[in-house]
């Protein structure tokens, strides 16, 4: 068990604190209006649809395609699968929960007096792309902790390996689906769904 223990706790410590840091990013990026990553819209906009946070419906898509999974390439599931479709969308409906988390839009970040103020930058553009990076090493270190890919990704690499189509295509297709169906819903738009269709669409 003490061997166990020293060979793996690193790879699920990073597995663990790149969810919780996810599950912030995530909610940071809803309180921002600025607009989110494909998953989140899709999520934000079943959120408007269901009455529900965003939280649980991450929960809820998490479930689904954990079970698509299951069927169609079992053996892609670990840990951090499991985690992602559960862990992730607790945390995100907590934090809602107990409001630790600022609202973050322009007109807030603006009104920080300790935030100089710089004619040719837009400061609110400049916190969101910090929000960018926090989330990309959220997903680094999951990446990192190496127990298993999210549901919803194993299922495309899935889908790569039986159409022989390069995954990058099949990435940003499915972002489009995901960013159409939320923005539907009622979703929002803005700067930072480009943003995050650029860094995280191809990856």
């Amino acid at each position: 068990m003490k061997k166990w223990f020293l060979n793996n706790y690193k790879n699920y410590l990073c597995l663990i604190l790149g969810i919780v840091i996810m599950a912030f990013s995530s909610v940071f990026f809803n309180n921002s209006h600025f607009g989110s990553d494909a998953i989140y819209t899709l999520n934000q906009g079943l959120s408007k649809l269901t009455h529900l946070d965003t939280g649980i419906t991450n929960i809820i898509i998490g479930v689904i395609a954990f079970i698509v999974l299951l069927i169609i390439d079992r053996k892609a599931i670990g840990v951090g699968t499991f985690l992602m479709a559960i862990f992730l969308g607790l945390i995100i409906s907590l934090l809602f929960k107990i409001n630790i988390v600022p609202n973050l839009s322009y007109e807030y970040i603006e009104s920080l007096s300790f935030i100089p103020t710089v004619d040719f930058i837009s400061i609110p553009k400049v916190v969101y792309l910090l929000l960018q990076l926090l989330g990309g090493f959220g997903v680094a270190l999951y990446i990192y902790g190496n127990r298993g890919i999210s549901p919803l990704e194993g299922i495309l690499i899935k889908i790569q390996k039986v159409s022989k189509v390069p995954f990058w295509i099949i990435k940003i297709i499915n972002d489009i689906i995901f960013y159409a169906i939320g923005l539907i819903l009622g979703a929002t738009f803005g700067i930072g769904s480009l943003i995050a269709a650029f860094t995280y669409g191809p990856m």
